[in-house]
């Protein structure tokens, strides 16, 4: 059957792009709904979920993988409450700071935001946290502030027991801290937030512009601009920071917390959005299939000097690699892995995507090997919307390192979206077990 009105819709409705997403995926959620609401033909389900928001919601439900947790990727958070303390409270103290969680999943995200405020002084009077998601569903998670020992999986930025009291399903949040957060049900482009516009001065919208195209994506951009006053920060995902220099945002001054700054004067007007778009094209990937010959000279070498594959942490990885390649001469000086892995994820945070791509073919060919490397590979590849070499780098990531949550989770990720539930299932078993390891250390 051809779906691809209904793939228009989603398109049209949130934005969603169906290649990011995987069509097997959202095939499977739409003939789960056509059984469930008995409609015979694709053109009859989308006459139903176009005239039904309930049916769209369930739709979406299925369609929609959100993936958080509390104190999620902790720089952000680190960010955040450098830039408040330093920055707004000093200057904006009788202010109220309005913040926006967009999508908020099962709202980890936003509760965290508040923690992290009221961990500063700040009292509830003092700020208002907005938490938007398409998913009713996943919006009445969050709502009842319960949850499992897995939404805990992050480095704990405030004490667990300070804001949570157990419950016979994990753990209830505090009401001090649920009551300060709004949540609604919407989407970036909804109506809803046009009369919104420098309302907000905190935006986090991290792992949302991945599903979109380029025309959605500079859409969305511009509505996270308007949404923003001068001076507010947005914060991003690591794979979505490609264009925010065209929109007028700059790199907040915050390493690896892929935060920027609203910058007026930089804005594109909306008269000649379409020729810049044309003539600032997103760089295309560098890492071609070239690589992968580098990849297996670099396994190569490593198996030659160590007898083995190393499979103990991405330090010690990369601690063995850094005397692989100076003991192999593969390099004219010795190599400060660290050092360049720390500068390719600061070039991502830039949106130097295309820099960071050519550091990250230096190292594959001194024949380097390690997990983080890979995973950042990954990263780049998913911003260029590759999402098949995307995967094989987080595959070469969790080959060289068994327990790289963050690559077992992109795979769990992937695995969803393009419908394999049997492998997602296996790559969220094996990232969990990596954090109940560590738990019990």
């Amino acid at each position: 059957m051809d779906i691809s009105p209904i793939l228009e819709m989603l398109r049209e409705k949130i934005g969603l792009s169906p290649e990011s997403i995987g069509e097997k995926h959202i095939r499977k959620a739409i003939f789960n709904r056509m059984s469930a609401s008995s409609t015979a033909t694709v053109a009859e389900y989308k006459d139903l979920v176009t005239a039904s928001q309930i049916e769209l919601n369930e739709l979406i439900n299925l369609v929609v993988i959100p993936e958080t947790w509390f104190f999620r990727d902790k720089v952000p958070f680190d960010a955040l409450a450098d830039y408040v303390k330093t920055k707004w409270l000093p200057q904006c103290a009788n202010k109220r700071l309005n913040i926006l969680s967009l999508p908020c999943a099962t709202g980890e995200e936003p509760y965290s935001i508040a923690m992290i405020l009221l961990e500063l002084g700040m009292s509830p009077k003092q700020f208002a946290i907005d938490a938007i998601d398409i998913s009713d569903r996943v919006i009445d998670i969050a709502k009842a502030g319960i949850y499992s020992e897995y939404s805990f999986r992050g480095e704990d930025i405030v004490a667990r027991s300070k804001y949570f009291d157990p419950h016979e399903s994990g753990y209830k949040l505090h009401d001090n801290v649920r009551e300060t957060v709004k949540f609604k049900i919407g989407n970036l482009f909804d109506e809803q937030l046009s009369n919104m516009s420098g309302y907000y001065q905190i935006l986090f919208c991290r792992n949302l512009l991945i599903y979109f195209d380029r025309s959605a994506k500079d859409k969305a951009i511009k509505v996270l601009y308007r949404l923003l006053r001068t001076d507010g920060v947005l914060f991003v995902g690591l794979a979505e920071t490609a264009r925010l220099s065209l929109w007028g945002f700059n790199p907040l001054d915050f390493p690896q917390s892929f935060a920027y700054l609203k910058v007026g004067a930089n804005v594109i007007n909306a008269a000649t959005l379409n020729d810049v778009i044309a003539g600032a094209e997103l760089p295309k990937s560098a890492i071609t299939e070239n690589n992968n010959q580098l990849y297996e000279n670099s396994v190569r070498v490593a198996k030659e000097k160590s007898g083995k594959i190393p499979t103990n942490s991405a330090r010690g990885v990369a601690e063995e690699n850094i005397a692989l390649i100076n003991k192999n001469n593969s390099v004219s000086e010795a190599v400060d892995v660290e050092a360049k892995i720390a500068e390719i994820t600061a070039l991502a945070d830039k949106g130097m995507l295309q820099e960071a791509e050519k550091l990250c073919e230096q190292l594959l060919s001194a024949n380097y090997v390690s997990a983080q490397l890979y995973y950042l590979m990954g990263n780049l590849a998913n911003s260029s919307d590759n999402v098949l070499l995307s995967e094989e780098y987080f595959m070469r990531a969790i080959y060289l390192d068994p327990n790289h949550h963050d690559a077992l989770m992109q795979l769990y990720t992937l695995s969803e979206i393009q419908g394999n539930k049997e492998k997602a299932s296996m790559y969220r078993r094996r990232a969990e077990r990596v954090i109940q390891r560590k738990t019990n250390q």
